[in-house]
Parts: structure tokens; sequence; C-alpha cells
């Protein structure tokens, strides 16, 4: 990946200049205060403060783009990028990039590892399929995403499942078998990336004009649109599936479905998703 942050870049010279100051500085001359320490910190207090800023005009001027390797996969796997026109297919390359570099993979296991490219890139590539008709969605509750092996227990949800998002500590968890599984699109499979992005965008906007759902549940939506609840509650846990959530889904993911059983719903989500 390419187009790295240009505001981190900036800095290293003047935390260079910081360390050489207390090593060597501070001992050679009265004045290196005032000509290294003090301008040294200013300085990277207010690339600090505009890190944001600075960051996204270097976005534009040096676009993000993935790896070869990660493009041909994408390429390979995606029907979604596959069915882009070449354009969109740029716009989705930059913003999978972006989605890759600003959050934080971790794969647990005895020790914390970084996760791989390939599995940063199934997770990103959802994030995105999911409001590529929004302008430059970054997910800004989510600053870290941790991946097991297989199915997993926490202290909040003592029962092994496969997602869940944290919102205290703005953590997606994911299981990477379920993951890998739900990547091949199909009903056999339940795409637990993309509904952890939805749970996110909604815990992001709760004041969206969403679909009304307050008088429908998961297993009615799921006996309508032949979908497996037992399936989806092994990997979300029983009773906690929200059926907003899931009617988000069933629009990204089986949306002829969705306009078949409830086209009212189908309207304003494709709406609210292209905005």
């Amino acid at each position: 990946m390419f187009a790295p942050y240009l505001s981190r870049l900036l800095a290293l010279p003047f935390i260079l200049l910081i360390i050489y100051y207390f090593t060597y500085g501070q001992f050679q001359s009265e004045y290196y205060d005032e000509l290294i320490l003090i301008p040294s910190i200013v300085i990277i207090v207010l690339l600090y403060v505009f890190n944001e800023q600075i960051n996204k005009w270097w976005w534009k001027v040096r676009p993000l783009s993935l790896e070869p390797r990660i493009q041909s996969w994408i390429e390979t796997y995606s029907t979604f990028y596959q069915g882009l026109e070449d354009s969109q297919k740029k716009r989705a390359e930059r913003q999978i990039s972006k989605l890759m570099l600003i959050k934080e993979f971790t794969l647990k296991s005895k020790k914390d590892y970084q996760l791989e490219e390939d599995m940063k890139t199934i997770i990103a590539h959802e994030m995105f399929r999911l409001t590529s008709g929004l302008d430059n969605y970054i997910y800004p509750s989510c600053e870290h995403i941790v991946m097991y092996n297989h199915s997993f227990a926490t202290p909040d949800y003592e029962f092994l499942h496969s997602i869940e998002f944290n919102r205290e500590d703005g953590v997606l968890i994911l299981a990477r078998d379920a993951t890998i599984n739900g990547f091949n699109i199909g009903l056999d499979h339940f795409n637990v990336a993309m509904y952890g992005a939805i749970i996110m965008f909604i815990h992001e906007n709760p004041r969206l004009d969403y679909p009304v759902t307050k008088d429908i549940d998961a297993l009615t939506i799921c006996d309508q649109l032949g979908l497996n609840l037992e399936s989806i509650e092994a990997h979300v846990g029983q009773g906690l599936i929200s059926p907003l959530a899931l009617i988000i889904y069933v629009y990204i993911e089986f949306p002829a479905k969705l306009e078949e059983n409830y086209s009212n719903n189908h309207s304003r989500l494709s709406v609210l998703f292209h905005s």
C-alpha cells in the first residue's frame, strides 16, 4: 500500500532532533533549547492537531493504491468489484486502502500478531461495500479490529460467537473462519464482516431515516426471506440479532429478495445508502 501518513513522515525528523537534544545537545550549548527543543515540540504539536487535514490533502495529491497482489486478489474474488466501472474501481481501491491503513488490525492467539493483508482486505472490502454509495465513509467509532481464529467468548457475551462490536472501546471482533466463509456470498453462509459493518454504521448514524422494524422480528424476516435463523444466531448470539441490521444485511447481500418481500424498505435503503 502506498501514500502513508504524511503527518508522521513530517514529524519524524523533529522527533529525532528531540532525541538528539536529550542525548547530546543539552550538554553542548545553552541555546539549543531555543534552536532545537522548543521549535521541535511546537511543530510536533501542530502536526498532531492538524494530522487529519494534512493526511487528507496528501491522499488527494498522492492517492492511496492497493498492492498489486491485493488488487489481483480483489479482481479475482470480489463480484462486487468486478461489477464496477473503471472509475468506480479506482475509488474502491483508494477507500479500501484507506480503511486498511487507518484501522489497527490484530490477530489474537497465544500472542498478538499483525493480521495478514488478505484478511485486512476482506474486512475493509466489506466495510466499503456497505457504504460505497456514500462519500468516503471511514467508520469513526471503530479504531481496532481484532480477529480470533475461531468463534470466541468475551466478558460481555460469555458464549461462543463470531461477531461483536464493543462500542465503548471502539473494537470490532471477528472470527477468522466465519469471516472467510461469509465472504463467499450465499444463503448457506452468514457474512459476519458485513454484519459488523452494519452494526457500526447504525451505531454511528442513529438518526437516519431507517426502515421501521419495531413490528417485525428476526424470525419473521428469516422465514419471509428463506434465511436460516439458527445459523445466524450461532454467529451473533440468541436473541441478539437486530431486525434493522438484518434488513440492511439482506438489502446488501440479497437485494432482489428484499425488494420482492419488503419493497418499501428496499426503496428507503436505496435512498439512504446512495445519497
